[in-house]
């Protein structure tokens, strides 16, 4: 009985080794599509910088009193110099630490939920 569990023993380091290698293999063929562009084209950073939500109607009377808002969603396009400092900074280190380390894609955090959903 102890030789059958020490047989399992041994084969668990080539098992998980096996299991390395086919998601390195999966996660570079995903990069290679990515970058191939066969789901579709990225947008350039152009495209990104003029995205614009759609922003709220307001309606002011003669006297220039806001009377209403109309909108789907109440929504309003703000720039990031407007804001304050510590708010950007705040926002930054809750949502993503390794912000400016990366390139907009943080692959260890990738790997992680990647791990953690498996």
């Amino acid at each position: 009985m102890m030789q059958k569990k020490n047989l399992y023993l041994k084969k668990i380091p080539a098992f998980l080794a096996a299991m390395a290698a086919v998601l390195i293999f999966f996660m570079v063929l995903l990069y290679l599509l990515v970058l191939s562009g066969l789901g579709g084209s990225l947008p350039g950073k152009k495209e990104l910088a003029g995205i614009s939500n759609e922003e709220a109607t307001l309606v002011y009377s003669s006297d220039s009193v806001l009377i209403g808002k109309y909108f789907a969603k109440n929504r309003t396009n703000i720039k990031l110099d407007e804001l304050p400092e510590h708010l950007l900074k705040s926002l930054i280190e809750t949502e993503d630490r390794r912000f400016y380390s990366h390139k907009g894609y943080d692959t260890r955090s990738y790997l992680r939920v990647f791990l953690r959903t498996i």
